[in-house]
C-alpha cells in the first residue's frame, strides 16, 4: 500500500512539474500546452490516449484562469472576440469529445502526432510582422 502511495505522489509531482512548464510556456506565447502535455502524458507518463487528451484540457484550466484574471485586470482582453471564440470552442469541443470516442487507440496517436508535427511545422514558417 505504501509503495502505491509512492509511485501515485511522484506521478503527482511529475504532473505538477508538467503544469508549470506548459502554463508557464502557454500563457507567455498561447502555444504549447496541448503540443507539451499530450505527447508528455502519453509518451513519458505512459496514460492512455483518451485519458491523457483529458488530462490535458482539464489541466489547462490553472493557467487558463491565472491569464484571464491577470489579462482582465490588465485591460487587454476584447470581450466579443472572446465570447465568438469560446462559442465556436464549445461546440467543437462537443463534437470532438463525441466523436472521439468512435476512433481506436491507433487512430487516436495517429491524429495527435500529425497535429503535433503540422503545428511545429507552420511554427517555422515565417510570418510577417
Amino acid at each position: 500500500m505504501v509503495e502505491v502511495e509512492a509511485r501515485r505522489m511522484d506521478l503527482y509531482v511529475k504532473l505538477a512539474i508538467l503544469g508549470l512548464v506548459a502554463g508557464a510556456i502557454s500563457s507567455g506565447t498561447a502555444i504549447g500546452w496541448g503540443l507539451i502535455t499530450a505527447p508528455m502524458l502519453l509518451l513519458v507518463l505512459q496514460f492512455p490516449p483518451k485519458e491523457g487528451v483529458a488530462l490535458s484540457i482539464i489541466g489547462g484550466l490553472g493557467y487558463l484562469m491565472a491569464l484571464g484574471v491577470y489579462r482582465h485586470l490588465s485591460g487587454g482582453i476584447p470581450w466579443g472576440a472572446t465570447l465568438a471564440l469560446t462559442l465556436g470552442s464549445l461546440v467543437g469541443g462537443l463534437v470532438g469529445v463525441m466523436t472521439i470516442d468512435l476512433l481506436p487507440v491507433t487512430a487516436m496517436k495517429w491524429i495527435i502526432g500529425v497535429m503535433t508535427i503540422i503545428a511545429g511545422v507552420a511554427l517555422l514558417i515565417p510570418w510577417k510582422d
